[in-house]
């Protein structure tokens, strides 16, 4: 009887770490570090364009931001956003700034 008992405590344990780790990965957030040149802020539209330098993501793109004060044009920013790749029809955030520079 006390061997059934440990092994259901230990089946008890494993089913519930196997959950705790389901949700852990179900909820991971998947982000892209990149580098750029800021052209463009839309204040009214709380967006950015950036000259993206970094080969993943090469080229011109909007983005949209949170706190628009924290962008000026001409600015060299490294950033993070919310995808793990820049996809032309997607909507994509800025969702830190890593780093400003001149």
């Amino acid at each position: 009887m006390e061997t059934r008992n440990t092994h259901c405590g230990m089946l008890f344990i494993i089913i519930c770490a196997v959950f705790i780790l389901n949700i852990a990965v179900a909820t991971a957030v998947d982000e892209l570090l990149l580098t750029g040149v800021v052209k463009n802020v839309d204040v009214k539209a709380k967006s950015v364009t950036v000259a993206v330098m970094t080969k993943s993501c090469k080229g011109e793109r909007h983005f949209s931001v949170d706190k628009i004060s924290d962008y000026t044009d001409g600015k060299r920013i490294e950033f993070t956003i919310n995808s793990s790749s820049c996809v032309d029809n997607r909507s994509l955030k800025i969702v830190k700034i890593n780093s400003k520079g001149e």
